[in-house]
């Protein structure tokens, strides 16, 4: 078996960190707090600080794509990756009900059970784990197309999912599992045809800091619009979604940046790293699991006018992390390692008896 390349796996971990840091943000209450009138340093921190969340997302489908264009998808990795979504799904929807920070009614019980149903366009969780079940499919389509073909349906993608949704007034209309394909053609296109820009460290940091700079600015125009025009207020225009033009430039820039970057295998950030989608089900499971985080745990609005507030943001997003993480490698260990070998027992037995009744 190939050995991960700690480049991207680091990679996965700078960006489940930039999504724990957008859901700081976004998911706690605190921009609530914002006041465009008297825009002050820690709203302006705050912005800076939870803009990734969207981009973040964008660096995972590209990680995963890029790996899984040219590797058979087996049956083996769904399940685990579907049993994975439900433990925590049920598990966690258990003991938030023992405590009292969810409700028990038929209506949740659905849900819990049948959460990626339901999120299947409106949740990365849902939406994803569909995508990954189109790769078999989508790597088919990839082999039969040419270079020239293959650049082509990239170009008409990005104009359908990101031309128009950036700088369209019209309401657009798309969805994540056609973006995450467009994100597919995208990565796949670069393992197979590589050039001086794909293999290239400077680019990928040219694209990343302009990317950066120009997301940055973006946020603080709309500081000042919203300071002159009452009601004007949506700072993350341009990476309010995965689609947009800078959240798909930005995480391109991380990802042509960290791809080639030379790193020796590292088995202790590999480890961390198979955490990271473990850590995004659980810091994420639901309206309750948000309360219970980001407004019981570690009460941000609190800290929204101190002078500690950059310091209570990182140490909680660390911590977070860490938590998590220590969870879904118990749950690995304990959970996940016994049954997958346990399946690949009964797989080995059964390949053994077919091969003796053939011989027979």
């Amino acid at each position: 078996m190939k050995e991960r390349s700690s480049n991207l796996e680091i990679l996965r971990i700078v960006a489940m960190l930039i999504i724990i840091a957008h859901h700081y943000v976004v998911n706690s209450g605190i921009v609530q707090l914002y006041d465009y009138s008297n825009i002050t340093a820690n709203m302006i921190f705050l912005q800076f600080f939870g803009f990734g969340g969207k981009m973040a997302i964008n660096i995972f489908v590209l990680i995963s794509s890029y790996f899984m264009c040219q590797y058979k998808l087996t049956w083996k990795k769904v399940l685990k990756l579907y049993l994975e979504v439900k433990f925590y799904a049920i598990v966690i929807y258990i003991i938030f009900v023992i405590t009292g920070y969810d409700v028990l009614s038929l209506r949740r019980i659905v849900r819990v059970l049948f959460n990626m149903i339901y999120g299947v366009n409106v949740s990365f969780m849902g939406s994803f784990l569909a995508f990954y079940m189109l790769i078999p499919f989508l790597n088919r389509m990839r082999k039969a197309l040419k270079r020239e073909m293959h650049l082509k349906l990239c170009g008409i993608l990005l104009f359908i999912y990101t031309i128009i949704s950036t700088f369209s007034i019209m309401n657009d209309t798309w969805n994540y599992i056609g973006w995450y394909v467009t994100l597919y053609f995208i990565a796949s296109y670069i393992r197979i045809y590589p050039n001086k820009y794909t293999q290239s460290i400077k680019y990928g940091m040219i694209l990343m800091a302009g990317s950066l700079v120009l997301i940055f600015a973006s946020i603080l125009c709309v500081d000042f619009v919203g300071y002159k025009i009452a009601g004007f207020e949506q700072p993350y225009y341009m990476v309010v979604d995965s689609n947009k033009l800078l959240a798909l430039t930005c995480a391109m820039g991380f990802f042509l940046t960290f791809k080639n970057i030379k790193i020796r295998n590292n088995k202790y950030v590999n480890m961390v790293s198979a955490s990271t989608f473990g850590i995004f089900l659980i810091h994420t499971q639901g309206r309750a699991m948000t309360r219970f985080l980001w407004q019981t745990v570690f009460d941000n609005c609190k800290y929204y006018d101190s002078k500690w507030l950059s310091l209570h943001a990182v140490l909680s997003v660390f911590c977070v992390f860490l938590v998590c993480m220590i969870i879904d490698m118990l749950r690995k260990r304990f959970l996940e390692k016994p049954i997958m070998n346990k399946l690949s027992k009964i797989e080995s037995l059964n390949k053994e008896c077919f091969a003796e009744r053939k011989q027979n």
